[in-house]
């Protein structure tokens, strides 16, 4: 996993945010915008949209308008692909707030985003066009980022896979070593979070 550096990402703010993004991601299947989780009983429920809940998580007094119109502009699936994107979005954000290029980080979203898909069709052709949707899925979204970082020597780029990394590591975290089983179990319990890019 890339490394991350300590500027703003130690923001007591983000902290609390990550934390509760942490938590949720493990109990998740994103569809859409939207969260799907499994209560206590195992039955699934519908929860907030996803943009609402990165309000909420980060505790951020404005909206993510910027952000979210850059990612409209975007042509990525309505799924667990966005999801992680809008996720990365509210990184930006709190970016915006703390770092002086912020507007830079914004602006090589688009650039970074090609580079992810193509990356994300390799990944998915790996594994016989399958990829995972919801909290899972944002484990394997950084490495597309990280191999842009690198490739292009892009400081905002750089910047953003910063970003990004650490809510993905906090997931990781709780995922542990036993990722491949809870990978299985969402796969055998929910199959219709998985989708196709072929």
């Amino acid at each position: 996993m890339y490394a991350t550096r300590s500027y703003s990402l130690c923001d007591n703010r983000l902290s609390v945010g990550l934390s509760g993004i942490a938590a949720i991601a493990t109990k998740t299947y994103g569809t859409g915008c939207g969260i799907v989780y499994r209560n206590a009983s195992g039955r699934s429920e519908q929860a907030i949209q996803f943009t609402d809940f990165l309000d909420k998580a980060w505790m951020q007094n404005g909206p993510m308008e910027d952000a979210r119109a850059v990612l409209a502009s975007l042509d990525w699936p309505n799924d667990g692909t966005k999801t992680a994107v809008l996720l990365a979005a509210g990184v930006i954000q709190s970016l915006q707030e703390n770092l002086q290029d912020g507007r830079k980080i914004l602006d090589s979203l688009p650039a970074a985003s090609a580079f992810a898909q193509e990356q994300i069709k390799r990944m998915a052709r790996e594994r016989d066009g399958m990829l995972v949707g919801g909290g899972l899925w944002l484990i394997n979204l950084i490495r597309p980022l990280v191999y842009f970082a690198d490739e292009t020597r892009n400081s905002s780029a750089r910047v953003l896979a910063d970003a990004a990394a650490k809510p993905l590591q906090a997931i990781a975290e709780n995922a542990g070593a036993r990722f491949h089983e809870v990978y299985e179990r969402v796969r055998a319990a929910a199959p219709n979070q998985f989708y196709s890019l072929h």
